[in-house]
C-alpha cells in the first residue's frame, strides 16, 4: 500500500464549523485516454477518484462532482466526459464513508455523515492545486442528490474557492429525516447565495 507524502495540515477558521485536517498529495494509479484514476488523501485516509481531462493545453476550468448518496465512483462519468467536451477538466471522487452498508439500507442515523462528506470534497478541493490541468481559480461543484447538500455547504463556507454549483435535486430534506450526532449546527435546509 503506498503511503502518501508531502502532506499539508488545512485549517479553515474563517467559517463555522471551523475544521482541521491534513490532505497528502493525490497518487495518479492509472491513465486511461483522458482520464486518469487518482487517490487523494485526507487525514490519511484514502479518496478514490477519477481526473478527466478536455484535448488542449490547460490549465482547465474544472467541476468537481459530488456522488448522491452511495453512488458508485463512475455514476457520473458519462457526466465527466461531457463537460470535458465541452473544455471542462472534471474531478469525480467517492467520499470515504460513501459506501453502502452491508444491509443496503438507508440508515436513519448518520452519525457525521455530512461533515465527514464535506471535509473529503475540501480535500478534493484543496488537492486541486497538485493537477497542472486544473484551474484552481475556476473551480465549480456539481452536486446531485446528497451530494448536492454537501456541495451547498462547500460552496457556502468556502465561497472565494468555488466559482458556481451545479446542484441536482438536492436533499435539503435529509437534515427533517436523518438524526446527526455533531452535524445540528451545521445542517440546515437555509439557502444561502453565492456572490
Amino acid at each position: 500500500e503506498r503511503q502518501p507524502i508531502n502532506e499539508r495540515l488545512i485549517k479553515i477558521e474563517d467559517e463555522y464549523p471551523r475544521f482541521e485536517y491534513s490532505i497528502s498529495m493525490p497518487i495518479v494509479e492509472k491513465t486511461e485516454g483522458r482520464s486518469r484514476d487518482v487517490v487523494f488523501y485526507r487525514d490519511g485516509g484514502a479518496i478514490y477518484g477519477r481526473l478527466t481531462v478536455p484535448k488542449g493545453l490547460g490549465p482547465f476550468k474544472t467541476i468537481i462532482i459530488v456522488n448522491g448518496l452511495y453512488a458508485p465512483l463512475g455514476r457520473y462519468s458519462d457526466k465527466a466526459e461531457h463537460y470535458a467536451e465541452h473544455g471542462y477538466a472534471v474531478i469525480e471522487f467517492l467520499c470515504q464513508n460513501g459506501t453502502p452498508p452491508e444491509s443496503g439500507d438507508d440508515p436513519e442515523w448518520l452519525g457525521n455523515f455530512i461533515v465527514e462528506q464535506i471535509l473529503d470534497l475540501y480535500a478534493v478541493i484543496d488537492s486541486c492545486s497538485y493537477f497542472a490541468e486544473v484551474d484552481t481559480s475556476n473551480l465549480y461543484l456539481y452536486g446531485h442528490s446528497m451530494g448536492g447538500m454537501v456541495a451547498s455547504y462547500a460552496g457556502t463556507f468556502r465561497q472565494d474557492d468555488i466559482k458556481g454549483l451545479i446542484l441536482v435535486d438536492p436533499s435539503f430534506y435529509a437534515p427533517d429525516i436523518m438524526l446527526f450526532e455533531n452535524d445540528i449546527e451545521l445542517i440546515t435546509t437555509d439557502i444561502y447565495p453565492l456572490f
